[in-house]
Order: C-alpha cells, then structure tokens, then sequence
C-alpha cells in the first residue's frame, strides 16, 4: 500500500504524456514493493524503496526507450535513485526513515532535472527544439512531487 495512492489517478491529474510516464514508473514501483511485502524481504525499507525506483525507471526505458541522458523525466528519477543507493551504501547499515529517504529522492531527483539543463533532447516533445532546449531544466510535474511526501500515504 505504500505506493498505491500514488499512482491513483496519477495520469489523469498529470496532462501530455507525463501523466501515463508517470503512472507507469509508480505502477512498476507499486508491484514491486507489493513482491517485497509479500516475500518478508524488508530488512530495510530504504532497500524496499530503492528496488522500487529501479523497476520504476525500468518501465519508463519499457515505455518509450528513454535512457538516462535523454533529457526526460527519466533524468531526474534516475538521478533520485542513484542518490538513495549512494545514501544506503554509505550509511553501514544506517535504517532510514521514511522522511529521510524521501528527503534524499528529493534532492536527488532535483539534481537530475539541473542536469537537463545542459542536455540536448533526445527524447520526448522537447527533442523538437533542440539546441533551443538548452539553458532550461526539464520539467517535474509538481502534482506528483507533492503526492510523493511521506505525509500523502501510510503504510500496512
């Protein structure tokens, strides 16, 4: 249940293309932490949640071949993942709290989106502008970063 109202109506709120992008990356995420409840496997939430932006961001390369470096959306739940494996690696067996793990996806996801700025698109709707996309960062719908608070689900 940790995922699921995430993903609720997730590509409806959110207009264009972002809104099934989205719903897919949380979708994936949803089954995966779902797998891990399942199977007794949490020794440590923040390894739950780590595996959970990797199937995310493994649907969306499913979804429309993105990669990271595409400048897309992709960009910046990459870089929030690999902020939080980082995170975990250094932290010796640290057990995070939810609060903080999505602290560190936040920051992680921002430094991603800064990142675009300096990309060419490769992919998406912005991929027509080309060199005149450089200079702005790509877009993270703010619907679902507010959604993605530890505030907005519960878990169990």
């Amino acid at each position: 249940q940790l995922a699921c109202p995430l993903d609720l109506g997730c590509h409806s709120v959110t207009g264009g293309s972002s809104g099934p992008i989205i719903a897919s990356f949380l979708l994936r995420a949803q089954v995966s932490i779902g797998q891990a409840l399942s199977s007794g496997a949490i020794e440590n939430i923040a390894q739950v949640v780590l595996i959970a932006f990797k199937q995310g961001c493994s649907a969306i390369t499913e979804l429309g071949g993105a990669q990271p470096g595409d400048r897309t959306l992709l960009d910046a739940l990459h870089s929030a993942t690999l902020r939080l494996e980082n995170e975990i690696s250094q932290g010796s067996g640290k057990v995070f709290s939810l609060n903080e793990i999505f602290e560190i996806l936040g920051q992680g996801a921002d430094q991603g989106a800064q990142a675009t700025k300096d990309m060419l698109p490769k992919k998406g709707r912005a991929r027509y502008l080309g060199e005149r996309a450089k200079g702005t960062k790509i877009q993270v719908p703010e619907q679902w970063l507010t959604s993605f608070r530890p505030s907005s689900y519960s878990v169990g």
